[in-house]
Protein backbone atom coordinates (compact mmCIF):
# COMPACT_ATOMS: atom_id res chain seq x y z
CA UNK A 1 0.00 0.00 0.00
CA UNK A 2 3.24 2.43 0.73
CA UNK A 3 4.32 1.81 -2.77
CA UNK A 4 0.40 2.51 -4.16
CA UNK A 5 0.13 5.86 -2.00
CA UNK A 6 3.73 6.88 -2.91
CA UNK A 7 3.17 6.47 -6.90
CA UNK A 8 -0.74 8.29 -7.06
CA UNK A 9 1.15 11.33 -5.15
CA UNK A 10 4.29 11.47 -7.42
CA UNK A 11 1.84 11.61 -10.27
CA UNK A 12 -0.15 14.01 -8.79
CA UNK A 13 2.68 16.47 -7.77
CA UNK A 14 3.90 16.10 -11.85
CA UNK A 15 0.43 16.66 -13.14
CA UNK A 16 -0.23 19.67 -10.75
CA UNK A 17 3.55 21.10 -11.62
CA UNK A 18 2.05 20.74 -15.60
CA UNK A 19 -1.37 22.38 -14.49
CA UNK A 20 0.42 24.91 -12.84
CA UNK A 21 2.89 25.63 -15.08
CA UNK A 22 0.22 26.12 -17.83
CA UNK A 23 -1.63 27.96 -15.94
CA UNK A 24 0.83 30.58 -15.11
CA UNK A 25 1.98 30.44 -19.05
CA UNK A 26 -0.51 32.60 -19.92
CA UNK A 27 -2.22 36.22 -18.15
CA UNK A 28 -4.89 35.79 -16.31
CA UNK A 29 -8.03 38.06 -15.36
CA UNK A 30 -7.72 39.43 -11.75
CA UNK A 31 -11.14 38.32 -10.08
CA UNK A 32 -12.21 36.59 -6.90
CA UNK A 33 -12.05 33.30 -9.03
CA UNK A 34 -8.65 33.27 -9.97
CA UNK A 35 -7.27 34.70 -7.53
CA UNK A 36 -8.94 31.88 -5.07
CA UNK A 37 -7.92 29.20 -7.77
CA UNK A 38 -4.02 30.06 -7.90
CA UNK A 39 -4.38 29.69 -3.85
CA UNK A 40 -5.94 26.16 -4.64
CA UNK A 41 -2.95 25.60 -6.98
CA UNK A 42 -0.48 26.25 -4.37
CA UNK A 43 -1.94 24.78 -2.09
CA UNK A 44 -2.40 21.47 -3.60
CA UNK A 45 1.10 21.37 -4.41
CA UNK A 46 2.17 21.79 -1.20
CA UNK A 47 -0.39 19.41 0.10
CA UNK A 48 1.10 16.60 -1.99
CA UNK A 49 4.94 17.31 -1.01
CA UNK A 50 3.85 16.80 2.38
CA UNK A 51 1.80 14.09 2.14
CA UNK A 52 5.02 12.72 0.68
CA UNK A 53 7.38 13.67 3.50
CA UNK A 54 4.75 11.76 5.54
CA UNK A 55 5.59 8.50 4.11
CA UNK A 56 9.17 9.32 4.48
CA UNK A 57 9.40 10.36 7.50
CA UNK A 58 6.10 8.43 9.51
CA UNK A 59 8.24 4.98 8.26
CA UNK A 60 11.10 6.27 10.00
CA UNK A 61 8.83 8.02 13.39
CA UNK A 62 11.22 6.44 16.30
CA UNK A 63 14.06 7.30 14.80
CA UNK A 64 13.25 11.33 13.97
CA UNK A 65 10.14 11.65 15.95
CA UNK A 66 10.09 15.55 15.66
CA UNK A 67 10.43 15.80 12.13
CA UNK A 68 7.78 13.26 11.58
CA UNK A 69 5.78 15.41 13.92
CA UNK A 70 5.88 18.50 12.29
CA UNK A 71 5.45 17.06 8.87
CA UNK A 72 2.06 15.16 9.77
CA UNK A 73 1.05 18.37 11.16
CA UNK A 74 1.41 20.80 8.20
CA UNK A 75 -0.05 18.27 6.05
CA UNK A 76 -3.21 18.63 8.09
CA UNK A 77 -2.73 22.41 7.95
CA UNK A 78 -2.51 22.17 4.16
CA UNK A 79 -5.53 20.02 3.60
CA UNK A 80 -7.43 22.56 5.84
CA UNK A 81 -5.92 25.50 3.58
CA UNK A 82 -6.70 23.78 0.45
CA UNK A 83 -10.34 23.33 1.98
CA UNK A 84 -11.33 26.74 2.78
CA UNK A 85 -9.86 28.31 -0.37
CA UNK A 86 -11.79 25.57 -2.05
CA UNK A 87 -14.89 26.19 -0.06
CA UNK A 88 -14.22 30.08 -0.51
CA UNK A 89 -14.11 29.99 -4.16
CA UNK A 90 -17.55 28.90 -4.15
CA UNK A 91 -19.32 30.14 -2.27
CA UNK A 92 -18.33 33.75 -3.89
CA UNK A 93 -18.85 32.06 -7.47
CA UNK A 94 -22.62 31.58 -5.64
CA UNK A 95 -23.23 34.46 -4.04
CA UNK A 96 -23.03 37.17 -6.44
CA UNK A 97 -25.92 39.11 -5.67
CA UNK A 98 -25.68 42.82 -3.76
CA UNK A 99 -27.59 41.36 -0.83
CA UNK A 100 -25.76 38.64 -0.19
CA UNK A 101 -22.69 39.82 0.33
CA UNK A 102 -23.04 40.44 4.26
CA UNK A 103 -23.43 36.71 4.24
CA UNK A 104 -20.19 35.94 2.30
CA UNK A 105 -18.50 38.35 4.63
CA UNK A 106 -20.04 36.20 7.78
CA UNK A 107 -18.42 33.10 6.05
CA UNK A 108 -15.21 34.69 5.67
CA UNK A 109 -14.86 35.21 9.28
CA UNK A 110 -16.47 32.04 10.27
CA UNK A 111 -13.51 30.02 8.02
CA UNK A 112 -11.00 32.56 10.21
CA UNK A 113 -12.40 31.38 13.25
CA UNK A 114 -12.33 27.28 12.14
CA UNK A 115 -8.51 27.42 10.61
CA UNK A 116 -7.62 29.65 13.89
CA UNK A 117 -8.79 26.66 16.15
CA UNK A 118 -8.02 23.74 14.16
CA UNK A 119 -4.45 25.33 14.25
CA UNK A 120 -4.51 25.55 17.83
CA UNK A 121 -6.16 22.27 18.32
CA UNK A 122 -3.57 20.61 15.32
CA UNK A 123 -0.31 22.05 17.28
CA UNK A 124 -0.98 20.98 20.80
CA UNK A 125 -3.37 17.82 20.55
CA UNK A 126 -1.96 14.51 20.54
CA UNK A 127 -1.05 12.54 17.18
CA UNK A 128 -0.47 9.08 16.60
CA UNK A 129 0.80 7.01 13.89
CA UNK A 130 -0.07 3.94 12.56
CA UNK A 131 2.46 1.59 10.12
CA UNK A 132 2.47 -1.96 9.74
CA UNK A 133 2.66 -3.99 6.90
CA UNK A 134 3.21 -0.86 4.55
CA UNK A 135 -0.33 0.49 5.85
CA UNK A 136 0.78 3.84 6.88
CA UNK A 137 -1.34 6.50 8.69
CA UNK A 138 -1.76 8.84 11.28
CA UNK A 139 -5.05 9.73 13.58
CA UNK A 140 -5.46 11.87 16.94
CA UNK A 141 -8.34 14.22 17.82
CA UNK A 142 -6.24 16.87 15.42
CA UNK A 143 -6.67 14.80 12.15
CA UNK A 144 -10.52 14.13 13.52
CA UNK A 145 -10.90 17.81 13.89
CA UNK A 146 -9.82 18.73 10.39
CA UNK A 147 -11.58 16.02 9.26
CA UNK A 148 -14.93 17.43 10.74
CA UNK A 149 -14.28 20.90 9.09
CA UNK A 150 -13.59 19.58 5.90
CA UNK A 151 -16.67 17.79 6.07
CA UNK A 152 -18.84 20.49 7.03
CA UNK A 153 -17.09 22.92 4.57
CA UNK A 154 -18.30 20.99 2.03
CA UNK A 155 -22.01 20.70 2.91
CA UNK A 156 -21.78 24.34 3.32
CA UNK A 157 -20.44 24.53 0.25
CA UNK A 158 -22.74 21.66 -1.67
CA UNK A 159 -26.32 23.57 0.16
CA UNK A 160 -24.63 27.24 -1.21
CA UNK A 161 -24.59 25.83 -4.79
CA UNK A 162 -27.46 23.84 -5.31
CA UNK A 163 -29.62 26.63 -3.13
CA UNK A 164 -27.87 29.42 -6.31
CA UNK A 165 -27.58 26.95 -9.31
CA UNK A 166 -29.94 28.57 -11.31
CA UNK A 167 -27.60 31.62 -11.06
CA UNK A 168 -24.27 30.25 -11.93
CA UNK A 169 -22.72 28.57 -15.08
CA UNK A 170 -22.96 24.73 -14.58
CA UNK A 171 -19.27 24.21 -15.38
CA UNK A 172 -18.37 26.29 -12.69
CA UNK A 173 -19.96 24.21 -10.26
CA UNK A 174 -18.54 20.76 -11.47
CA UNK A 175 -14.91 20.81 -10.09
CA UNK A 176 -17.54 20.71 -6.43
CA UNK A 177 -19.88 18.21 -7.55
CA UNK A 178 -16.88 15.84 -8.80
CA UNK A 179 -15.59 16.59 -5.43
CA UNK A 180 -18.43 14.99 -3.59
CA UNK A 181 -18.57 12.04 -5.40
CA UNK A 182 -14.73 11.73 -5.67
CA UNK A 183 -14.85 11.91 -1.69
CA UNK A 184 -17.38 9.44 -1.26
CA UNK A 185 -15.65 6.91 -3.20
CA UNK A 186 -12.40 8.14 -1.11
CA UNK A 187 -14.37 7.07 2.05
CA UNK A 188 -15.35 3.63 0.79
CA UNK A 189 -11.66 3.03 -0.07
CA UNK A 190 -10.36 4.02 2.96
CA UNK A 191 -13.21 2.02 4.89
CA UNK A 192 -11.60 -1.32 3.14
CA UNK A 193 -8.13 -0.55 2.99
CA UNK A 194 -7.48 2.47 5.73
CA UNK A 195 -3.96 2.65 4.71
CA UNK A 196 -4.92 3.71 1.01
CA UNK A 197 -5.88 7.78 1.58
CA UNK A 198 -5.92 8.75 -1.80
CA UNK A 199 -7.58 12.83 -0.95
CA UNK A 200 -4.72 14.44 -1.80
CA UNK A 201 -4.90 13.29 -5.26
CA UNK A 202 -8.41 13.70 -5.96
CA UNK A 203 -7.80 17.18 -4.73
CA UNK A 204 -5.11 17.83 -7.58
CA UNK A 205 -7.26 16.62 -10.07
CA UNK A 206 -10.47 18.59 -9.31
Amino acid sequence: MMFIGISLITCSIVYSVLVMAVFFSKPRLSSHETKFYKKILYANLANLILELGCFLTIAHASKIPFLAAVVSRLFLFSLLIWNIYFTLYVFHICFIEKKQKKLLSFIVNLELVLYIAATLIVSFSPLYYFYENNVMYSYGFGADFVSLIYSLNLILALIAAIKNYKKIAVKKLLPLFALVFLIGICILIRAIEPGLNILSCIMAFI
